[in-house]
Formats: C-alpha cells, structure tokens, sequence
C-alpha cells in the first residue's frame, strides 16, 4: 500500500484572525467559530456576523474539511455551506487535491486526529494542532474508486448516526407530550 503525506495532497489553511484583519467594515460577514463544530460531522449553531475584514483564506466552501485545532479536536467534511461563510480562528481547513476524494481524507483524519492531537502536543496543557503536523501526517492511499466507497460508508453512517440521535430526540419528546397530556385528561376524574 501506497502512503502519502497530506501537505502533498490538499491545500491547509489555518484560520487565524490576526489583529490587521479585525478592521471594521460597513458590511457583516458570517463567520462559523470553533464552537460550532462538534464530534459526528455536527456543525451546531447559527454562523457568528462580525464586521471584520475577511480573508479569502478563510472562505469555507462544499468539499472543505474543517478541523477544530484545540482540544477537543474534531474534523468535520463540509457537504454543503451557505455561500460566503468563513473560518473563525482556530480551525484549519483541508482542501484536498481533485485527484483524491474529500471524504475519505476526511474518514482518515477524522480516525487519526486524536492521535495526530497527541503525538504533536507533548507537554502541552491545551493540545492543539499546527500546519506542519498536518501537512507531514502521512497516511494510506487507495485507488479512486475504493476512496469514494470507503468515504461515502463513512459519512452515510455518520448521517445514520445523525438521523437516530434525532430519532431519539422526538421519541423522548413525544412520550412527555403523552405523559402530560394523561396528566391533565386525568386530573378531572
């Protein structure tokens, strides 16, 4: 089997908002922060507006991978996003090349961050993740076609995961709706 290093296969940007970039401008720009991603491919939350000047670095677009650099680290692919929707800081973003698929260097470092996190992190309080880390991370390559199988598997399980979470959401929910409305259809026997 074939490896590769990541930084031969995908662009990294890290999405730092330096202190030249907090300049006002008139228009607000939406910005999605560390803490809206989360374990599972779960993006949470509603994008942050802030009238800083946005770097097109930070652009995030379908087919990114985003990974939250501190721990907790997470990776999260990026099916499909607003357009105009940039990275807040802390958070890098994976752009693989079009010869590999998305999301099996997704499912890939998705299995790998906690590992890639600890192995650079030595000493460190607050673990995180650079550039340099991701960019040397070297890892399996399959042919094309085996990439989209594996990498579809993954993230149609993740969705799965997703769609039974919630299904348990609504289950609780409709079994208080029950309880409370024996409740009250019983309080006047």
């Amino acid at each position: 089997m074939r490896y590769m290093r990541l930084g031969d296969i995908a662009r990294i940007r890290l999405s730092v908002i330096m202190q030249e970039r907090m300049r006002r401008q008139k228009e607000l720009t939406k910005w999605l922060t560390s803490a809206n991603f989360q374990a599972d491919n779960i993006i949470t939350g509603e994008p942050t507006y802030l009238d800083y000047f946005p770097d097109d670095d930070c652009l995030i677009s379908a087919g990114d991978i985003i990974i939250k650099r501190i721990s907790p680290t997470y990776v999260n692919y990026i099916d499909d996003i607003e357009p105009q929707i940039y990275a807040g800081n802390n958070l890098a973003i994976v752009t693989p090349n079009p010869n590999y698929y998305p999301k099996y260097i997704a499912m890939l470092l998705s299995e790998h961050i906690l590992e890639i996190s600890t192995r650079t992190s030595i000493g460190s309080v607050l673990k995180s993740i650079g550039k340099l880390d991701l960019e040397s991370w070297e890892f399996p390559i399959l042919e094309y076609e085996r990439q989209v199988l594996v990498g579809n598997y993954w993230y149609d399980n993740i969705k799965l995961k997703k769609l039974r979470k919630r299904l348990i959401e609504l289950e609780y929910i409709k079994e208080r709706d029950l309880i409370k409305n024996y409740v009250i259809m019983t309080k006047g026997d």
